[in-house]
């Protein structure tokens, strides 16, 4: 059996405009938990939408990430290239190593959404796409920015992959 794993870049403007609506309504609806937890400084949100008022409709929503869309638009497509360059750079030298270090040869499909909202990256939902924050909206650590080797490490490598295998276990 040999590892395979491929990643899809959702690129198009309809299905970006679909999927970041989405988060930013995800996002609003687990507001009260992140500001909990000290992630609302984090939480990027269109311009008009605030978290706590009442009754944003989804038109609303859709609305106000399609007005910053359009203005973001060869930012998405910047990412997606950028993206598909990192993954190719380390999937070669990656795979074999993730074998060693799980015991299990990777595979898997994941679709990854460039996303200008909410907080660096991740699913909302099993099996749903990876969002990655596009660059010039994601949040350095340490003052030193994040590169995109780093968010598909974090992101696919340790908490996609894995996500079963931590399932109902204290690493969840």
């Amino acid at each position: 059996m040999s590892m395979s794993v491929d990643i899809e870049i959702i690129k198009t403007k309809p299905e970006i405009l679909d999927y970041e609506s989405r988060r930013v309504r995800w996002y609003l609806n687990e507001w009260k938990r992140y500001k909990a937890l000290g992630y609302d400084s984090v939480i990027r949100l269109p311009a008009g939408i605030e978290p706590g008022k009442p009754d944003i409709t989804d038109d609303e929503i859709r609305e106000a990430v399609k007005s910053e869309l359009d203005g973001n638009l060869a930012d998405y497509e910047a990412y997606a290239r950028l993206f598909d360059e990192a993954w190719v750079a380390m999937r070669e030298k990656m795979l074999p190593v993730l074998k060693q270090l799980y015991g299990f040869e990777p595979s898997g499909r994941f679709n990854v959404a460039p996303t200008a909202y909410g907080t660096g990256g991740g699913s909302l939902e099993k099996g749903g796409p990876v969002f990655f924050r596009l660059s010039k909206f994601r949040p350095d650590v340490d003052g030193t920015p994040i590169t995109e080797i780093e968010a598909i490490t974090d992101e696919i490598l340790c908490h996609e992959w894995t996500a079963e295998l931590r399932e109902h276990t204290a690493l969840d």
